[in-house]
């Protein structure tokens, strides 16, 4: 290290004198855990879609009129859009797992991935899913109205 570098390391942020390879095991130890940050969004983010699916599946399974319309209605499109949500969210979780195992491949090589498929892959995902919901209820909605 510089010496400029150094001392403004040591004066900053209160850093002691540290070897090369303690600096190098610290920069490891910041990549690992870069690696479990990203794949707990994509976790956090199947969740999301995972509890979704369970309250669609509560709320229009549970709060239902006495006679349900049998074809198009909310008491019938409970338990596939439910399952929508619930395939959605696995494969997000896969995604995450697909990515945490590319990033690391990258981070051996001594890259780093920026961006990829994957980000836009969820994205769609998500979008589908959300614009899918919207566009049954409301049809459904029109259709009682």
């Amino acid at each position: 290290m510089s010496g400029k570098l150094q001392n403004y390391l040591i004066v900053n942020l209160a850093l002691k004198e540290m070897s090369t390879d303690q600096l190098a095991e610290a920069d490891v130890q910041h990549q690992d855990t870069s690696l479990e940050r990203t794949y707990l969004g994509y976790f956090r983010t199947s969740l999301a879609l995972a509890f979704l699916g369970v309250f669609i599946a509560q709320l229009f399974r549970l709060q239902h009129t006495e006679k349900p319309h049998p074809i198009f209605g909310f008491f019938v499109l409970g338990i596939p859009l439910s399952c929508i949500c619930t395939g959605a969210a696995i494969f997000t979780n896969l995604l995450g797992a697909y990515r945490f195992w590319r990033q690391q491949n990258a981070m051996l090589r001594g890259k780093i991935l920026c961006g990829g498929w994957e980000v836009y892959a969820t994205l769609v995902t998500v979008l589908v899913t959300l614009a899918l919901l919207f566009v049954l209820v409301m049809a459904v909605s029109i259709k009682k109205g």
